[in-house]
């Protein structure tokens, strides 16, 4: 009896742990068909879930029904609205600011095509990047007295090129910083004549040998183009044991920033030493002086006209005594 108990004990752990075998191994088959099976049953899902919406979308944007072309048309008359809204925002904007560009236009042409102006006003319609290297192209020409070789200028005073060809309409400006073109120049400071070279992208090079003494701020000069400023050197680029050292000019803006320019009415003529020396001389004479009004300046002439109204009042005094 007790042997029987025995054996039907052993059976029944024995059918446990089979039993447990093919529970683990049903749950790892589930597990895998899942992993293999649950990604097409979800896409499938999803796919059903998102039929309706699908059909909906599609029958709004194709359909010729009254409601799907109320909706089409009610979107495209909402962005049409909002386009127009922003146009009427530019456009009532526009206006002043062109109308303050034309009289500025004006005034300044009329100032500039004044037969006594020595300067003629030019706009550019042209520049880097639209143009090869450092060159601008000008909307006058020939038909309004702009001459080759004739010097160009920034804000008046500062060189910038010299015409290098022309048509009735239209002419283009070749920049002093065009690479490779040479100019000669005078620092003042240092107080020298050396050569200036274009270094492109607005900025002219000036070599100088060491043990000359080179500042940021120097004024540059060209004597050769009426003695025109290229500006004031913002780098000193100097290393002692090279033999040479350089300073860097470059326009006080940037190329694509260039709306205007004035050009001289005569071509530049070869000068010879002691012209550019007196030219210097006057630029240098400018660099000190500035232009103060005259109820602001005192200077001798007014002193003496004050003394001699005083003294004239005194006479009438003692006159009248």
């Amino acid at each position: 009896m007790k042997k029987f108990s025995s054996i039907m004990k052993a059976n029944s752990r024995r059918n446990s742990q089979t039993k447990r075998v093919w529970r683990v191994a049903i749950v790892i088959m589930v597990a895998v068909g899942l992993f293999y099976v649950a990604p097409s049953v979800l896409r499938v899902a999803g796919e059903l879930a998102l039929q309706p919406v699908l059909v909906v979308n599609n029958w709004i944007r194709s359909s010729e029904q009254a409601i799907p072309v109320y909706f089409r048309s009610r979107a495209a008359l909402l962005d049409a609205q909002a386009k127009l809204e922003q146009q009427i925002i530019v456009l009532n904007t526009q206006p002043d600011y062109v109308a303050y560009l034309e009289a500025e236009n004006r005034l300044l042409r009329n100032s500039f095509t004044a037969s006594t102006s020595p300067h003629i006003l030019a706009g550019v319609v042209a520049q880097p990047p639209r143009t090869p290297h450092d060159t601008l192209v000008l909307d006058v020409g020939s038909r309004a007295g702009i001459q080759l070789d004739a010097t160009v200028y920034l804000h008046e005073s500062i060189v910038i090129g010299t015409i290098i060809s022309t048509t009735p309409t239209q002419s283009v400006v070749r920049l002093l910083s065009t690479p490779a073109v040479a100019t000669t120049v005078y620092i003042f400071g240092p107080d020298i004549y050396t050569t200036a070279t274009g270094y492109g992208g607005g900025v002219v090079r000036i070599g100088v040998p060491q043990g000359i003494q080179l500042r940021e701020g120097d004024v540059v000069a060209a004597p050769a183009l009426g003695g025109g400023t290229l500006g004031r050197l913002f780098a000193v680029e100097s290393v002692p044991t090279q033999p040479e050292q350089y300073g860097y000019v470059r326009l006080p803006q940037s190329l694509n920033a260039i709306h205007t320019v004035t050009v001289s009415r005569e071509a530049v003529v070869p000068q010879t030493f002691e012209a550019a020396r007196a030219t210097i001389d006057a630029a240098r004479d400018a660099l000190l002086t500035v232009p103060v009004p005259a109820g602001v300046l005192v200077d001798l002439s007014t002193s003496t006209a004050t003394t001699s109204t005083s003294t004239s009042a005194i006479e009438i005094i003692d006159t009248e005594q």
